[in-house]
């Protein structure tokens, strides 16, 4: 709504505490951000689908906003979830806040790129198809 001024200041803030956990040079830090990196890459490209769609079709965007905002609560997750494990790891709770990190990185960051298809998927969808969806909603 704000021409992704909030996603952006997602992405910019996620990709800082990425390249944070990568500079910590903790093999298990690595893998995180290694699989946040990716995921906000995913959602990147979908945000820049969704803005360009908004513009030009507002009803085929809506048709993958669910999944839109499925997969920015997953990066938002990933996000903050990695930059407790980076501000936790020198004291007691840093194993477990890793550890955390590692599991939502492997179980739900790794899976990002399957969000794409559904995000997209109203411009593949026939006039028809469409039409039957919006009367669905009424």
């Amino acid at each position: 709504m704000t021409n992704g001024a909030a996603p952006a200041a997602l992405m910019k803030d996620a990709r800082a505490t990425a390249r944070e956990a990568r500079e910590t040079n903790d093999p298990r830090l690595v893998s995180v951000a290694d699989r946040l990196e990716g995921a906000l890459d995913v959602f990147s490209e979908a945000t820049d689908w969704m803005i360009a769609t908004m513009r030009s079709n507002r009803t085929t965007a809506l048709y993958g906003a669910t999944a839109y905002l499925r997969l920015a609560g997953d990066v938002a997750g990933g996000f903050y979830l990695t930059r407790s494990a980076i501000d936790q790891r020198q004291n007691s709770r840093g194993d477990r806040a890793i550890a955390l990190a590692r599991f939502f990185a492997e179980e739900t960051l790794a899976s990002a790129g399957g969000h794409l298809g559904p995000i997209t998927m109203g411009s593949r969808m026939g006039d028809e198809d469409a039409a039957l969806l919006a009367s669905a909603s009424e």
